[in-house]
């Protein structure tokens, strides 16, 4: 049931912020490109957010700095 809803979100983002409501492209293949590109995009975006993130740590409570 959780990975439906991981899912779900994910189809979301990808219709929401990729334009992925509606295909550009005609034809299969092209198509299934046009997705491909889109998910490479989204998991990119998510890499760099992932990475920015472990690269500036939040300071330990009670720690000096």
């Amino acid at each position: 049931m959780l990975r439906s809803i991981w899912s779900e979100g994910t189809f979301a983002v990808l219709k929401r912020e990729h334009k992925l409501k509606r295909a550009e492209k005609r034809g299969i293949h092209r198509v299934h490109e046009e997705c491909l590109f889109s998910a490479l995009a989204l998991n990119l975006k998510r890499i760099v957010k992932a990475l920015a993130g472990s690269q500036n740590p939040r300071p330990l409570p009670g720690s000096a700095g």
